[in-house]
């Protein structure tokens, strides 16, 4: 009896606290809510005040101040096109902080002239405080930068693109033998394997350029040239018109041994890290003035590493434009080494378009076709083998196919062109993946609200062929080996 009054007693209880919690403590709970979440805000800790004002948005929908910081927080997370409708709300009741937010939202989205004036905007909040003045005053200049650089987009095809990890985004590049090659900067540095960033080493092994810290804990550029045995020279740096009071890093060096590409963050920027070329003047042995390339190699972000190679007339740069922190998008394009052609007579749309490289489709000419190429420098095996066979399929460590007439079991033949079928699917679906993700990263909430079943759909059919293809191979390979055997 005492047990089941005990038992009573104690859900009478949890009920009336339960009620309290929801009804009556609510307020206070709220307030404590919206009181850490601005903190959170404080201390930069974006991905957890984005998860609290996701809630109070819906309790405070008409705040804007409420906006302004559930608005920063998505921008500050990389959600840029939902970061908007709340960010504009709070402008409208002059929140000063939004006008800061809208302005590095509209340069993020090329956007110059309408981010000036959302600059410009926020500096009349700022007139007794002249640091956060010159602070906005290097956003202004860069989104002026900007601005001049969408009349001079390069007209250039970008043949492939691929998001990786920002942590070894350069193995990518697959250069040919006779460009060089980019090697494991940590075997450089074993004291401190973060002084270095990206090394390059010549296609003759008798020279590397590197990025490495400086005393002021920047980076600037070194080379070393090969000394007799294994031994290299002591870091020689670049001179003071290269290596600034800036960060210079990601170098590259041209066959030709003059040409350099690297990347700087000097003043003025478009924003982050811009990409730069320069060349050594043998007359006077010293370097040309560096000239910053143009749109659509750089950009409002942080651009990285420019490579070619002249010998298969294609190069590779980096980028991390819309893209999460620890990732990096590496596009391949064919560059123009002869004379640069400019778009011209471009609408503002397709200025801002080409510049962020929203279509990749869209800077092909007519009937341009790159398979083949592709194939040509993404499989090593395909470079020796592509006069000789229409693919490398390895069946032992003594047979190798490079036609389907090889297979001589037909149900072997016909799980291997099941599988080469999938790939071509895979590199359809990822294609198609990648266009649909940045324009999710452009999109408002109604354009991600279309495409977010799209998406997804793509993602499962991107895992499923995935696992298709390595066992449509091994069931191919295995059926051939078993008949080979039986013969």
């Amino acid at each position: 009896m005492f047990l089941k009054i005990h038992k009573g007693v104690n859900n009478l209880l949890g009920t009336l606290f339960l009620m309290f919690f929801l009804f009556g403590g609510s307020a206070v709970c709220s307030a404590q809510t919206l009181d850490q979440a601005r903190e959170m805000i404080k201390a930069g800790d974006y991905p957890a005040a984005k998860a609290a004002f996701e809630v109070l948005i819906q309790k405070y929908p008409k705040r804007a101040d409420v906006n302004k910081w559930y608005g920063e927080a998505l921008f500050e997370t990389g959600e840029y096109a939902l970061s908007r409708k709340y960010l504009e709300f709070a402008a409208k009741s002059r929140i000063q902080g939004a006008y800061l937010y809208l302005g590095k939202l509209n340069q993020r989205e090329y956007r110059f002239d309408e981010a000036i004036a959302n600059l410009e905007k926020y500096q009349t909040f700022l007139k007794k405080d002249p640091d956060a003045l010159a602070a906005v005053d290097i956003l202004i200049e860069q989104c002026e930068l900007g601005s001049k650089a969408l009349n001079r987009i390069e007209k250039v095809q970008i043949i492939d693109s691929m998001i990786v990890n920002k942590n070894n985004f350069f193995e990518y590049y697959k250069l040919s033998q006779e460009t060089g090659h980019f090697i494991d900067y940590k075997t450089l540095a074993a004291a401190d394997p973060e002084q270095f960033t990206v090394v390059f080493e010549s296609q003759r092994g008798d020279r590397r350029v590197y990025a490495k810290k400086n005393s002021e804990n920047g980076y600037d550029l070194y080379t070393s040239n090969k000394l007799h045995g294994e031994a290299w020279s002591e870091p020689i740096p670049f001179p003071d018109n290269i290596n600034t009071a800036a960060n210079e890093n990601f170098p590259f060096v041209l066959t030709d041994g003059l040409t350099v590409y690297y990347a700087s963050d000097m003043n003025p920027t478009l924003g982050g890290y811009d990409l730069y070329i320069t060349r050594y003047d043998t007359s006077n042995e010293s370097y040309f003035t560096p000239e910053r390339l143009p749109m659509p190699f750089n950009s409002p972000f942080n651009d990285y590493l420019m490579a070619i190679d002249e010998g298969n007339n294609v190069g590779w740069f980096a980028t991390d434009r819309f893209q999460p922190e620890d990732k990096v998008i590496v596009y391949l394009f064919i560059p123009n080494l002869g004379e640069k052609e400019y778009y011209r007579d471009l609408t503002p749309k397709e200025a801002i378009s080409l510049a962020r490289i929203d279509s990749i489709r869209g800077t092909w000419p007519e009937d341009a076709a790159y398979d083949q190429l592709l194939y040509s420098i993404y499989n090593e095996e395909q470079k020796v083998t592509k006069e000789r066979g229409d693919f490398v399929f390895v069946i032992n460590d003594n047979i190798v196919y490079l036609f389907m007439d090889d297979f001589e079991s037909t149900q072997a033949r016909e799980l291997y062109a099941e599988a080469r079928q999938a790939s071509k699917m895979l590199t359809n679906t990822q294609t198609e993946l990648e266009n649909l993700r940045q324009e999710w990263n452009r999109g408002n909430s109604n354009v991600q609200n279309k495409i977010r079943a799209k998406i997804l759909q793509l993602e499962g059919k991107t895992n499923e062929l995935e696992l298709l293809i390595p066992q449509l191979e091994m069931k191919s390979r295995n059926t051939e080996i078993l008949y080979l055997r039986n013969k």
